[in-house]
């Protein structure tokens, strides 16, 4: 008897610990925690808390609303910027923007949360799919569409990528006021699947797969003429981009090449000064007008008769060949940092040069001097042209 006595008590304890163990679960399960989200958003390339910019006035005063009924389990505080500005720049930004979020954090009294975490992002790319990314990177957009999608992106996206973010969990379900559906998710359940999403949806821009990116800072290039070095004349020359499409560029010649077992010469030394204006989309690609001038010596000899600009024994500068002229032209782009650059010009030419022949002995023999006046084409050019610059991110 007593034995099943002692059964039934120990039975009885056991079902009474089991049902305060399970009201407490449910107890802890009612009371749950409860997410919300508050943003303070920041004028472009600023970081100071501005109470008059969109909903920043009832930024305070909505968290104290929010935590009157319990204390946050932790706050975590994400800034950002939106990725219309340079990288580095961007980095620096947001981490003054969390700054100034920890000292709006810090007027709120009471604030005592478990733990307090930030981290400082940058560029805020969430919501970007890869190929937008891409070309936003390089700068792209603002050409696409004649600038519409870049504008769309300006007004509509980056101004809510400019925030700092709160992040406050919490006992109890919360007791706050929406203001805004863009500034404020009250419960979890009001909230995205993805927190960070970009609040405005935007249409998917097709890039066709052959568009390549204009590269994001072209500060020049360097450049060769292949049909002179096909003819056995070396050059080279360098070509810097000015802003609204032009550009100016300097380029050079020489060659010394001789044969004198068949009183041969090749000697050539010219300089050509250049200015053009492009009107491609990218710096220094498309379709280009421009001005040349060009001043040069030559002395060229072939199977014993020679052409020798100026006089025997004279300086580059004394009575050179020069002229100028108009020229046109296409740079085609190759790669991002690679064009072929077609042109033709025409224009003047004029400069004193004797006719001379070439005796086997090595003499010159002097025949005449003349007078060169010329108009007609005087450029021609098959450039590979090489661009320096910034590419990737600005």
């Amino acid at each position: 008897m007593t034995i099943h006595t002692d059964i039934h008590r120990g039975l009885l304890r056991l079902l009474l610990t089991m049902t305060a163990v399970m009201a407490a679960v449910g107890m802890c399960m009612a009371r749950g925690t409860d997410t919300l989200h508050v943003d303070i958003h920041y004028p472009v390339a600023e970081s100071s808390f501005h109470h008059e910019f969109r909903n920043n006035a009832g930024v305070t005063d909505s968290l104290r609303k929010a935590l009157r009924n319990g204390a946050p389990l932790s706050i975590d505080i994400v800034s950002s910027s939106s990725p219309d500005g340079n990288a580095k720049l961007n980095q620096r930004l947001s981490e003054l923007r969390t700054a100034t979020a920890l000292k709006v954090l810090s007027s709120i009294p009471d604030m005592r949360p478990d733990s307090l975490t930030s981290l400082s992002k940058g560029a805020d790319w969430t919501g970007f799919t890869p190929e937008m990314k891409r070309i936003t990177r390089h700068r792209s957009l603002r050409r696409l569409d004649g600038g519409a999608a870049w504008q769309l992106l300006k007004d509509s996206v980056f101004p809510d990528l400019r925030v700092s973010r709160f992040i406050i969990v919490t006992h109890s379900p919360l007791d706050m006021l929406i203001e805004g559906p863009t500034d404020y998710y009250a419960t979890i359940a009001d909230m995205p699947e993805t927190i960070l999403r970009l609040p405005y949806g935007y249409p998917e821009w097709h890039i066709a797969k052959e568009w390549k990116p204009c590269m994001s800072r072209i500060v020049g290039a360097l450049r060769s003429n292949l049909l002179y070095d096909l003819a056995a004349v070396p050059n080279i020359g360098i070509e810097l981009a000015l802003p609204h499409g032009w550009a100016i560029g300097l380029s050079g010649m020489y060659a010394w090449w001789s044969s004198r077992k068949h009183s041969r010469y090749w000697h050539i030394q010219a300089w050509e000064l250049f200015a053009r204006h492009y009107f491609g989309e990218c710096h220094l690609s498309g379709w280009h007008m421009g001005l040349y001038a060009q001043i040069g010596r030559y002395d060229i000899c072939l199977d014993g008769k020679g052409y020798l600009s100026g006089y025997s024994g004279a300086s580059f500068f004394q009575r050179p060949t020069y002229g100028g002229g108009l020229e046109a032209g296409y740079a085609l782009r190759l790669t991002e940092r690679l064009n072929l650059d077609f042109t033709a010009g025409a224009g003047v030419l004029t400069g004193q040069y004797q006719t001379y022949t070439a005796t086997p002995g090595h003499h010159s023999v002097w025949q005449s001097t003349r007078q060169r006046r010329y108009f007609g084409p005087s450029k021609a050019e098959i450039a590979l042209v090489w661009l320096f610059g910034k590419g990737g991110e600005r």
